[in-house]
C-alpha cells in the first residue's frame, strides 16, 4: 500500500504520517513539496510507483485571517482539494480529505448528522464547504471527514495555550457557550489506519471523541488533570469579539461511521487525559 500524504508538516500531517508508516510506504509532502492549488504540481505525483490514496491534510485553517484573505483560503479549501479530487478521479485514486464542523450554523443543541442542512458562519466554512462540494462533484472515490477542535503535539492548539495559561496567569476567562468534543490529531491518524486496511463507501462522515463538553469545561478538565491552581472564569463568546463567528453548537453526530464498523475515539476526557499524561 502507497499513500501519498500532502500537508505532512502540519499537526495532523505529523501523526498521519507516524501511523500510517506502520502499514504502508508513505509519501509524505509539504506545500515547498507539492501546491495543492496547482494542477501541475500535482501531476508531480505521477512519480510515485502502486499509488494507491491521498490523504490531504492541507488547509487554510486561520480561521479570523480567512475573513479578510477570502482569495487565499478559498484556493486551498476549495480549488485545491478539487484539483486533487479531479486527479483522483483521472488516476482511480482513493480521496481522503478532511472538512469542519464549520460548515453548520451552530444553532441548537442536538447533534449534527452528515445529512443536516448546511450554513457556514465564516469565510473559513464557507470555502470548506465549497471545497466538499467540488470534490463530491468530480466523480472521484472519496471520504470526507469532518472534525473539529483539533489538537496535537505537533502544532499550535487550545490545549497547548490553555495548559501554559493555567500555568502562567491566576485567572483565565473561557468562553462557556461553545459546545463540540476536543479531538486528538492521534485518535483522527488511527481512525484513518483503520479506512486504509478495510474502506468505507464514498461519502462524508463525522468524526470525534464520544461526550460533548464546552471550552470552559475543557479548561476545568486539563486544570484537574494537572493539578493547577489559577481559577477559570466563564464568560459568553461576545466576551472575545473575533473577526469570524464561531457556531456555538459544533456537537457532531458519529453513528454514520460506526455504521461501517469504525471504532470511534473514548470519551473526550479520557482521550486528553492520555495527550496530558505525554506532555
Amino acid at each position: 500500500m502507497v499513500v501519498a500524504i500532502l500537508g505532512a508538516a502540519g499537526m495532523l500531517g505529523v501523526d498521519t504520517t507516524t501511523i500510517l508508516k506502520r502499514i504502508s510506504t508513505v509519501y509524505a509532502v509539504d506545500i515547498q513539496d507539492i501546491d495543492i492549488t496547482n494542477a501541475t504540481s500535482i501531476q508531480t505525483l505521477d512519480a510515485v510507483d502502486s499509488l494507491s490514496t491521498i490523504i490531504n491534510c492541507a488547509a487554510y485553517t486561520r480561521v479570523d485571517d480567512a475573513e479578510s484573505n477570502y482569495e487565499p483560503a478559498y484556493r486551498i479549501n476549495a480549488v485545491g482539494p478539487a484539483l486533487l479530487a479531479e486527479y483522483c478521479r483521472r488516476r482511480n485514486l482513493h480521496l481522503i480529505h478532511f472538512s469542519t464542523d464549520y460548515v453548520f450554523p451552530g444553532s441548537g443543541v442536538i447533534p449534527y448528522t452528515e445529512s443536516d442542512s448546511v450554513g457556514p458562519l465564516s469565510v473559513y466554512g464557507t470555502t470548506k464547504l465549497e471545497g466538499e462540494r467540488l470534490i463530491q462533484a468530480s466523480g472521484c472515490h472519496y471520504n470526507i471527514i469532518r472534525l473539529q477542535w483539533l489538537y496535537g503535539a505537533n502544532g499550535p492548539n487550545f490545549i497547548d495555550t490553555m495548559t501554559q495559561l493555567l500555568t502562567t496567569k491566576n485567572t483565565v476567562s473561557v468562553v462557556n457557550d461553545q459546545w463540540g468534543s476536543p479531538t486528538w490529531t492521534m485518535d483522527v491518524a488511527n481512525v484513518l489506519q483503520r479506512l486504509l486496511l478495510s474502506p468505507i463507501p464514498s461519502g462524508i462522515y463525522h468524526l470525534a471523541p464520544s461526550g460533548f463538553a464546552s471550552w470552559y469545561d475543557v479548561a476545568c478538565e486539563i486544570k484537574k488533570r494537572l493539578n493547577l491552581a489559577a481559577e477559570i472564569v466563564p464568560v459568553t463568546s461576545d466576551y472575545y469579539p473575533r473577526p469570524a463567528q464561531r457556531p456555538l453548537n459544533s456537537r457532531l453526530d458519529c453513528s454514520l461511521l460506526r455504521s461501517f464498523g469504525v471504532e470511534i475515539p473514548g470519551l473526550w476526557d479520557s482521550r486528553l487525559a492520555e495527550y496530558l499524561s505525554g506532555t
